[in-house]
């Protein structure tokens, strides 16, 4: 049961760069799992936020159908299927970068956009020994999938969609030793 998603992923290709690199296919995945969830473009584009044309959400609502990451249930009702994606070698570098270049904006934006109960923003300035950023990433990647087993477990249906981003990066060059 630890980390099921990743275990169940599936590899995508063709259009999967498209659904890397912008955040609005995966937030409509995850937009699906919830009970009032309407295959709607025009519902779509106004419940995501920030909102989206409809056009964007009609092309991104057929590439889930197309890559079957979206399937009709056993009444027809649009649902993420069991897989999730795990991005080909070819597609991650600039597929990834794109899909944090658009979510960090996000990020960015929301800080006007939602009231501090809506949001969280935290982070820390800290001096690290290099050798310690291994460690580093290696305590993110935990606490990010901690996260994912945590919200899988819920026991109310859900009826939001959440972006976490979890950030660090150099904010100095390294310091050689004198």
């Amino acid at each position: 049961s630890t980390h099921r998603r990743f275990r169940h992923a599936r590899q995508v290709e063709g259009e999967s760069y498209r659904y890397v690199a912008d955040w609005v296919g995966p937030a409509i995945r995850e937009l699906a799992t919830c009970p009032g969830f309407r295959a709607d473009p025009t519902w779509i584009a106004r419940t995501l936020s920030p909102p989206i044309t409809v056009s964007r959400a009609r092309k991104a609502l057929q590439m889930l159908c197309d890559l079957e990451l979206l399937v009709p249930n056993e009444h027809g009702v649009l649902r993420p299927s069991q897989a999730d994606v795990v991005t080909p070698p070819e597609v991650l570098g600039l597929a990834v970068h794109e899909f944090h270049r658009n979510v960090l904006a996000l990020a960015t934006s929301g800080i006007e956009r939602f009231e501090p109960e809506e949001r969280h923003y935290t982070g820390a300035t800290v001096a690290i020994p290099t050798s310690l950023l291994p460690e580093i990433k290696r305590q993110i990647h935990t606490f990010a999938l901690h996260l994912v087993d945590l919200c899988e477990r819920a026991e109310a249906p859900a009826d939001q969609v959440l972006q976490v981003h979890i950030t660090a990066f150099p904010l100095s060059r390294r310091i050689p030793e004198d």
